[in-house]
Protein backbone atom coordinates (compact mmCIF):
# COMPACT_ATOMS: atom_id res chain seq x y z
CA UNK A 1 0.00 0.00 0.00
CA UNK A 2 1.49 3.85 -1.43
CA UNK A 3 2.28 5.81 1.48
CA UNK A 4 -0.96 8.34 0.06
CA UNK A 5 -3.53 5.59 0.43
CA UNK A 6 -2.40 4.53 3.64
CA UNK A 7 -2.77 8.15 4.92
CA UNK A 8 -6.26 8.05 3.08
CA UNK A 9 -7.24 5.10 5.50
CA UNK A 10 -5.93 6.72 8.34
CA UNK A 11 -7.55 9.97 7.99
CA UNK A 12 -10.77 7.90 7.47
CA UNK A 13 -10.00 6.19 10.65
CA UNK A 14 -9.99 9.33 12.17
CA UNK A 15 -12.83 11.06 10.75
CA UNK A 16 -14.95 7.39 11.72
CA UNK A 17 -13.75 7.82 14.88
CA UNK A 18 -14.39 11.46 15.72
CA UNK A 19 -17.83 11.03 14.40
CA UNK A 20 -19.03 9.20 17.45
CA UNK A 21 -20.92 10.70 19.86
CA UNK A 22 -20.60 9.24 23.44
CA UNK A 23 -23.27 10.31 26.10
CA UNK A 24 -23.51 9.19 29.66
CA UNK A 25 -26.92 8.42 31.04
CA UNK A 26 -26.98 8.18 35.01
CA UNK A 27 -29.36 7.56 38.15
CA UNK A 28 -30.07 6.35 41.69
CA UNK A 29 -31.76 3.59 41.12
CA UNK A 30 -30.06 -0.29 40.94
CA UNK A 31 -28.87 -2.25 38.26
CA UNK A 32 -32.27 -4.48 37.61
CA UNK A 33 -34.69 -2.17 38.56
CA UNK A 34 -36.78 -1.26 35.62
CA UNK A 35 -35.64 2.44 35.44
CA UNK A 36 -31.93 1.53 34.36
CA UNK A 37 -33.11 -1.55 32.30
CA UNK A 38 -35.42 1.04 30.28
CA UNK A 39 -32.25 2.79 29.73
CA UNK A 40 -30.03 0.29 29.22
CA UNK A 41 -32.46 -0.69 26.06
CA UNK A 42 -32.75 2.70 24.95
CA UNK A 43 -28.70 2.27 24.84
CA UNK A 44 -28.56 -0.29 23.09
CA UNK A 45 -31.33 0.36 20.28
CA UNK A 46 -30.12 3.61 19.88
CA UNK A 47 -26.47 2.25 19.06
CA UNK A 48 -28.26 -0.75 16.80
CA UNK A 49 -30.30 2.49 15.31
CA UNK A 50 -27.33 4.64 14.31
CA UNK A 51 -24.64 2.39 13.52
CA UNK A 52 -22.62 3.22 16.50
CA UNK A 53 -22.51 6.45 15.46
CA UNK A 54 -24.32 7.00 19.18
CA UNK A 55 -23.30 5.21 22.20
CA UNK A 56 -24.87 5.65 25.57
CA UNK A 57 -23.18 4.32 28.37
CA UNK A 58 -25.51 3.79 31.76
CA UNK A 59 -24.38 4.33 35.03
CA UNK A 60 -26.94 3.09 37.74
CA UNK A 61 -27.04 2.75 41.75
CA UNK A 62 -25.80 6.55 42.39
CA UNK A 63 -22.96 5.55 41.11
CA UNK A 64 -22.23 9.36 39.32
CA UNK A 65 -25.60 10.93 41.26
CA UNK A 66 -26.33 10.60 44.49
CA UNK A 67 -29.95 11.37 44.88
CA UNK A 68 -32.88 13.51 42.49
CA UNK A 69 -31.75 16.88 43.07
CA UNK A 70 -27.84 15.87 42.06
CA UNK A 71 -29.07 13.89 39.09
CA UNK A 72 -31.12 17.24 37.84
CA UNK A 73 -28.17 19.57 38.57
CA UNK A 74 -25.72 17.34 36.70
CA UNK A 75 -27.74 17.13 33.50
CA UNK A 76 -28.12 21.03 33.76
CA UNK A 77 -24.32 21.54 34.36
CA UNK A 78 -24.08 18.76 31.16
CA UNK A 79 -21.72 16.48 33.19
CA UNK A 80 -24.13 14.09 32.63
CA UNK A 81 -25.71 13.97 29.77
CA UNK A 82 -29.21 12.17 30.27
CA UNK A 83 -30.88 11.23 33.67
CA UNK A 84 -34.20 10.14 35.50
CA UNK A 85 -35.11 12.37 38.09
CA UNK A 86 -38.54 14.22 39.52
CA UNK A 87 -36.74 17.38 41.00
CA UNK A 88 -38.65 19.45 38.82
CA UNK A 89 -40.24 22.01 41.37
CA UNK A 90 -38.48 25.34 41.68
CA UNK A 91 -38.47 25.67 37.51
CA UNK A 92 -41.90 24.34 36.40
CA UNK A 93 -44.04 22.98 39.35
CA UNK A 94 -46.99 21.82 37.72
CA UNK A 95 -44.76 18.94 36.09
CA UNK A 96 -45.26 18.05 39.94
CA UNK A 97 -48.19 16.34 38.81
CA UNK A 98 -46.01 13.18 37.67
CA UNK A 99 -46.06 12.35 40.66
CA UNK A 100 -49.10 13.39 42.94
CA UNK A 101 -50.97 11.89 45.52
CA UNK A 102 -54.13 10.40 45.13
CA UNK A 103 -54.65 12.17 41.87
CA UNK A 104 -55.07 9.02 39.25
CA UNK A 105 -56.82 6.10 39.59
CA UNK A 106 -54.88 3.83 37.44
CA UNK A 107 -51.78 3.89 35.07
CA UNK A 108 -54.25 3.90 31.98
CA UNK A 109 -55.61 7.31 33.12
CA UNK A 110 -52.19 8.41 34.59
CA UNK A 111 -50.79 7.56 31.09
CA UNK A 112 -53.09 9.17 29.19
CA UNK A 113 -52.65 12.80 31.15
CA UNK A 114 -48.17 12.30 30.71
CA UNK A 115 -48.88 12.25 26.81
CA UNK A 116 -51.54 15.30 26.55
CA UNK A 117 -51.19 18.79 25.71
CA UNK A 118 -50.82 20.37 29.47
CA UNK A 119 -47.80 18.35 30.19
CA UNK A 120 -46.57 18.75 26.83
CA UNK A 121 -46.46 22.44 27.18
CA UNK A 122 -44.98 22.34 30.70
CA UNK A 123 -42.08 20.60 29.31
CA UNK A 124 -41.47 23.01 26.61
CA UNK A 125 -41.56 25.73 29.39
CA UNK A 126 -39.05 23.45 31.18
CA UNK A 127 -36.97 23.25 28.59
CA UNK A 128 -36.23 27.04 28.09
CA UNK A 129 -35.86 28.08 31.74
CA UNK A 130 -33.79 24.95 32.63
CA UNK A 131 -31.66 24.20 29.01
CA UNK A 132 -32.79 20.48 30.03
CA UNK A 133 -35.00 18.96 27.69
CA UNK A 134 -37.66 16.19 28.81
CA UNK A 135 -38.00 13.01 26.52
CA UNK A 136 -40.57 11.41 28.36
CA UNK A 137 -41.94 10.22 32.03
CA UNK A 138 -41.95 6.89 33.18
CA UNK A 139 -43.98 4.83 35.24
CA UNK A 140 -42.38 4.13 38.76
CA UNK A 141 -45.64 2.18 39.74
CA UNK A 142 -47.54 2.57 42.82
CA UNK A 143 -46.52 3.51 46.04
CA UNK A 144 -47.56 1.69 49.10
CA UNK A 145 -46.04 1.85 52.62
CA UNK A 146 -43.95 -0.59 54.65
CA UNK A 147 -43.37 -1.13 58.42
CA UNK A 148 -43.02 -3.83 61.04
CA UNK A 149 -46.28 -3.89 62.24
CA UNK A 150 -50.36 -3.55 60.84
CA UNK A 151 -50.89 0.11 59.14
CA UNK A 152 -54.69 -0.37 58.44
CA UNK A 153 -55.53 3.55 59.02
CA UNK A 154 -53.30 6.98 58.66
CA UNK A 155 -53.62 6.90 62.39
CA UNK A 156 -50.91 4.26 62.98
CA UNK A 157 -48.69 6.19 61.11
CA UNK A 158 -48.88 8.64 64.23
CA UNK A 159 -45.46 9.60 65.75
CA UNK A 160 -43.61 7.12 63.23
CA UNK A 161 -40.44 8.01 61.22
CA UNK A 162 -41.23 7.24 57.52
CA UNK A 163 -38.49 7.63 55.02
CA UNK A 164 -39.50 10.35 52.63
CA UNK A 165 -38.08 11.53 49.20
CA UNK A 166 -36.64 15.07 49.94
CA UNK A 167 -38.76 17.25 47.49
CA UNK A 168 -42.52 18.71 48.45
CA UNK A 169 -44.82 16.37 47.35
CA UNK A 170 -43.49 13.17 48.78
CA UNK A 171 -42.46 15.15 52.10
CA UNK A 172 -45.89 17.07 52.71
CA UNK A 173 -48.25 13.71 52.12
CA UNK A 174 -46.25 11.66 54.51
CA UNK A 175 -46.43 14.92 56.99
CA UNK A 176 -50.37 15.36 56.15
CA UNK A 177 -50.94 10.95 56.83
CA UNK A 178 -49.50 12.10 60.68
CA UNK A 179 -46.01 10.20 60.46
CA UNK A 180 -42.61 12.46 60.50
CA UNK A 181 -41.24 12.58 56.90
CA UNK A 182 -37.57 11.44 57.46
CA UNK A 183 -35.57 12.24 54.08
CA UNK A 184 -32.66 9.44 53.68
CA UNK A 185 -31.03 8.61 50.48
CA UNK A 186 -32.09 5.39 48.83
CA UNK A 187 -29.15 3.80 48.86
CA UNK A 188 -29.36 4.05 52.65
CA UNK A 189 -32.92 3.23 53.38
CA UNK A 190 -32.10 -0.52 54.49
CA UNK A 191 -29.63 0.13 56.82
CA UNK A 192 -31.87 3.04 58.20
CA UNK A 193 -34.40 0.43 58.60
CA UNK A 194 -31.82 -2.47 60.23
CA UNK A 195 -30.71 0.45 63.10
CA UNK A 196 -34.35 2.16 63.67
CA UNK A 197 -33.23 5.70 62.23
CA UNK A 198 -36.50 4.78 60.18
CA UNK A 199 -39.51 3.36 61.54
CA UNK A 200 -40.89 2.67 57.73
CA UNK A 201 -40.75 3.28 53.87
CA UNK A 202 -42.70 3.77 51.02
CA UNK A 203 -41.91 2.52 47.73
CA UNK A 204 -43.16 0.93 44.26
CA UNK A 205 -43.46 -2.79 45.09
CA UNK A 206 -40.03 -3.89 42.28
CA UNK A 207 -38.29 -0.84 44.54
CA UNK A 208 -39.16 -2.64 48.01
CA UNK A 209 -38.53 -6.37 46.25
CA UNK A 210 -35.20 -5.19 45.10
CA UNK A 211 -33.21 -3.38 47.77
CA UNK A 212 -34.48 -6.20 50.14
CA UNK A 213 -36.43 -3.79 52.23
CA UNK A 214 -38.05 -7.32 53.31
CA UNK A 215 -35.28 -7.94 55.08
CA UNK A 216 -36.21 -5.27 57.71
CA UNK A 217 -39.69 -4.90 57.27
CA UNK A 218 -42.46 -7.22 57.43
CA UNK A 219 -46.17 -5.73 56.44
CA UNK A 220 -46.61 -4.36 52.92
CA UNK A 221 -49.88 -2.02 53.19
CA UNK A 222 -50.97 -1.57 49.84
CA UNK A 223 -52.21 2.08 50.26
CA UNK A 224 -51.17 2.79 46.42
CA UNK A 225 -51.05 6.25 47.70
CA UNK A 226 -48.75 7.86 45.08
CA UNK A 227 -49.36 6.40 41.81
CA UNK A 228 -46.72 8.51 39.08
CA UNK A 229 -43.10 8.61 37.44
CA UNK A 230 -40.38 10.32 36.45
CA UNK A 231 -38.88 12.21 33.69
CA UNK A 232 -36.19 11.14 31.29
CA UNK A 233 -34.29 14.42 31.17
CA UNK A 234 -31.70 15.53 28.60
CA UNK A 235 -28.82 18.34 28.72
CA UNK A 236 -30.75 20.49 25.75
CA UNK A 237 -27.90 21.85 24.33
CA UNK A 238 -26.15 18.25 23.92
CA UNK A 239 -29.35 17.27 21.92
CA UNK A 240 -29.48 20.14 20.02
CA UNK A 241 -25.31 19.36 19.16
CA UNK A 242 -26.58 16.22 17.37
CA UNK A 243 -27.93 16.06 13.47
CA UNK A 244 -31.70 15.89 13.13
CA UNK A 245 -31.98 12.65 12.31
CA UNK A 246 -29.95 11.66 15.06
CA UNK A 247 -31.95 13.74 17.71
CA UNK A 248 -35.57 12.21 15.86
CA UNK A 249 -33.97 8.69 16.65
CA UNK A 250 -32.71 9.22 20.03
CA UNK A 251 -36.20 10.81 20.90
CA UNK A 252 -38.09 8.04 19.54
CA UNK A 253 -36.04 4.81 21.09
CA UNK A 254 -36.34 7.13 24.31
CA UNK A 255 -40.15 6.91 23.51
CA UNK A 256 -40.13 3.21 22.98
CA UNK A 257 -37.75 2.25 26.34
CA UNK A 258 -40.26 4.21 28.37
CA UNK A 259 -43.27 2.30 26.97
CA UNK A 260 -41.37 -0.96 27.66
CA UNK A 261 -40.33 0.29 31.11
CA UNK A 262 -44.25 0.97 31.85
CA UNK A 263 -45.14 -2.54 30.53
CA UNK A 264 -42.16 -4.94 32.57
CA UNK A 265 -43.24 -2.79 36.05
CA UNK A 266 -46.54 -3.01 35.45
CA UNK A 267 -46.29 -7.08 35.30
CA UNK A 268 -43.53 -6.46 38.34
CA UNK A 269 -46.14 -5.16 40.52
CA UNK A 270 -47.94 -8.70 40.30
CA UNK A 271 -45.09 -10.78 40.39
CA UNK A 272 -42.83 -9.32 43.02
CA UNK A 273 -46.00 -8.87 45.21
CA UNK A 274 -46.02 -12.85 45.27
CA UNK A 275 -42.09 -12.51 45.89
CA UNK A 276 -42.43 -10.36 48.93
CA UNK A 277 -44.60 -12.62 50.53
CA UNK A 278 -42.67 -15.11 49.91
CA UNK A 279 -39.71 -13.57 51.50
CA UNK A 280 -42.25 -13.09 54.78
CA UNK A 281 -44.15 -9.75 54.20
CA UNK A 282 -47.45 -9.52 55.37
CA UNK A 283 -49.49 -7.87 52.28
CA UNK A 284 -52.30 -5.96 54.13
CA UNK A 285 -54.99 -4.76 52.12
CA UNK A 286 -58.98 -3.66 51.63
CA UNK A 287 -59.98 -7.02 52.13
CA UNK A 288 -57.90 -7.33 55.15
CA UNK A 289 -58.88 -4.04 56.60
CA UNK A 290 -56.80 -1.46 55.06
CA UNK A 291 -59.11 1.76 55.16
CA UNK A 292 -57.72 3.23 51.76
CA UNK A 293 -60.84 5.88 52.05
CA UNK A 294 -59.05 7.08 55.34
CA UNK A 295 -56.27 7.50 53.84
CA UNK A 296 -57.70 9.51 51.00
CA UNK A 297 -59.76 11.58 52.97
CA UNK A 298 -56.56 12.93 54.75
CA UNK A 299 -54.66 13.72 51.70
CA UNK A 300 -57.11 15.74 50.53
CA UNK A 301 -57.61 17.52 53.52
CA UNK A 302 -54.48 17.96 54.57
CA UNK A 303 -51.73 17.23 51.32
CA UNK A 304 -53.94 18.78 48.21
CA UNK A 305 -54.46 22.41 49.88
CA UNK A 306 -50.39 22.78 50.95
CA UNK A 307 -49.63 21.56 47.41
CA UNK A 308 -52.22 23.45 45.65
CA UNK A 309 -50.22 26.09 46.44
CA UNK A 310 -47.11 24.73 45.03
CA UNK A 311 -48.76 23.89 41.85
CA UNK A 312 -51.19 26.11 41.36
CA UNK A 313 -55.06 25.96 41.09
CA UNK A 314 -55.36 25.71 37.51
CA UNK A 315 -52.64 22.87 37.17
CA UNK A 316 -54.64 20.92 39.80
CA UNK A 317 -57.98 21.74 37.85
CA UNK A 318 -56.31 20.01 34.70
CA UNK A 319 -57.25 16.85 36.56
CA UNK A 320 -60.23 15.31 35.02
CA UNK A 321 -62.19 14.62 38.27
CA UNK A 322 -63.37 11.14 36.75
CA UNK A 323 -59.65 9.98 36.83
CA UNK A 324 -58.50 10.66 40.08
CA UNK A 325 -59.12 7.97 43.04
Amino acid sequence: MSLTAAGSVLLLGLSSADAQTKLRAANIHGATQPYTLALERWSENVAAATDGEITISVHPSGSIVSNQQDSYSQVKLGTVDATISIAVKDDVPELQLAAFPYAFRNYEDWRAFMDGPEMAAWMEEFREKTGIRILGVQYLGARHFTANKAVLSPDDLDGMKIRAVELPIFLETIRGLGALATPVALQEVLGGLKTGVIDGQENPIPTIYQLRFFDAQDHIMLTGHLLGGDFWMMNDARFQSLTPEQQETLQEEARKAILWGDEYLIQQETDLLAELEANGMTVIGEDDGLDVDAFVEKVRANVWPKLESEIGADALATIEPDTAQ
